[in-house]
């Protein structure tokens, strides 16, 4: 989420200085960045709960494994 944050924020930077347009371009792709990160977390979360089959209610393990009360 970090790098996606910071490599946008510095495409900006640069946009800013190459048309002079401080802070224009460094806000907006910093918005967009973030945004980003934020859509590659829901995917991840996604994916890892599907992979393991967390319960959205309580978070516990629908496996009948480990983490789940008698």
């Amino acid at each position: 989420m970090a790098i996606s944050v910071g490599v946008a924020t510095l495409i900006g930077y640069f946009l800013d200085n190459r048309f002079e347009t401080a802070p224009v371009f460094t806000i907006v792709f910093m918005g967009l960045g973030c945004a980003a990160g934020v859509f590659c977390f829901v995917k991840l979360r996604k994916m890892l709960k599907d992979k393991i089959g967390l319960d959205e209610r309580d978070g516990r393990d629908q496996s009948g494994g480990v983490g789940q009360d008698p």
